[in-house]
């Protein structure tokens, strides 16, 4: 018998919340894979497949996601066991959207407990991590401004004792330019060699931003402890707009260049490293989908593929089954269940 312990969030009434931003979690659904050209629904499962040598499976990194409908929205998503068809991981939503509440069910398992509270009064968030114990391991609480930009996050230990915290500064455009790491000495660091312990050193990380007509932001510049480590660049002519990003070396050279390049409903993005044997990898999307990707090492032309992507639809429109194909091979397909409200 698995055991299932729950942790519930406070959430305030509707008519009070200032739509905090959901709190960050290691959440990793696609929440696309839900959507609908419809708001009937009750619910919606979807399984995951790779497909090789004519041989059909579920894909090992992808569980069966299950999304429960209320009045249009999502109300609760579950993972589903590929191998058991159990649930092993439940996240509960309220009406914005935000995570409140993660189930874990326990059958040894290493996973967290985590309960979400958000208090829209105080324009505050946090976040619990449980043990299996159910002992509380670690609370991140946020502080955010009247534009729900956090301001201050601090970290605690289990028994309430502050480890560290953060500040962040914004700039009249509402961007950052600073953010500050504060550690005590309760907080991570490093024994060596039989020495006392010594807590890493407070971390500060800045960003200038330039801009035009107004608030178009042009060019970022950041900073890690005053050495520069990566610099933005964003350019704009009609309805096209690229972003290229450098990332710096300790050296100061440039070893990253990552640039974004979007024209109405392409997207081409590419990542060129420059150290060592020099690629680059570059992906093309139209409407978010991806239809093409090159790899190329010093010049040399490592691996193309062509991508296309089809759908089978129900009666409502909404699509029940999506093959992905590589060079005009099957690879990988998702099928979807939907239950409608009556």
């Amino acid at each position: 018998m698995k055991s299932i312990i729950t942790f519930t969030a406070l959430i305030l009434p509707l008519s009070l919340s200032a739509q905090l931003p959901s709190f960050p979690t290691n959440i990793y659904w696609n929440q696309l894979d839900a959507k609908t050209e419809t708001n009937n629904l009750f619910k919606i499962r979807i399984e995951y497949y790779e497909v090789k040598d004519d041989s059909t499976s579920f894909r090992s990194i992808s569980p069966v996601h299950e999304y429960i409908f209320s009045h249009g929205k999502i109300d609760s998503i579950h993972f589903i066991n590929t191998q058991t068809d159990s649930i092993f991981r439940t996240f509960i939503l309220d009406d914005f959207q935000r995570v409140k509440e993660e189930r874990i069910y326990l059958k040894s398992a290493w996973e967290p407990i985590v309960n979400y509270q958000y208090n829209d009064i105080e324009n505050t968030s946090s976040k619990e991590t449980f043990l299996q114990d159910s002992s509380l391991h670690m609370r991140v609480k946020i502080k955010y401004d009247s534009q729900n930009q956090p301001l201050k996050m601090e970290e605690y230990k289990k028994d309430s004792i502050l480890t560290r915290y953060w500040l962040y500064e914004y700039d009249s455009c509402q961007n950052l330019t600073k953010k500050l790491m504060v550690n005590t000495p309760n907080g991570p660091g490093i024994t060596a060699f039989g020495n006392s312990f010594e807590p890493w050193p407070n971390d500060t990380t800045t960003y200038q931003n330039t801009y035009k007509q107004g608030c178009k932001q042009l060019k970022k510049l950041e900073f890690h402890n005053s050495s520069l480590q990566e610099s933005t660049e964003y350019f704009f002519s009609g309805d096209t707009a690229i972003t290229k990003t450098f990332e710096y070396s300790y050296g100061g050279e440039i070893s990253v260049v990552k640039t974004i390049k979007e024209a109405s409903s392409i997207k081409i993005t590419s990542t060129e490293y420059l150290n060592y044997s020099p690629s680059l990898f570059q992906y093309t999307y139209f409407n978010n989908i991806p239809i093409s990707y090159t790899h190329t090492s010093s010049g040399e032309l490592v691996k193309e593929l062509n991508y296309t992507t089809n759908y089978i639809k129900d009666s409502r429109g909404n699509w029940v089954e999506r093959n992905f194909y590589e060079n005009g091979v099957l690879t990988k397909k998702a099928k979807r269940i939907i239950w409608y409200n009556q």
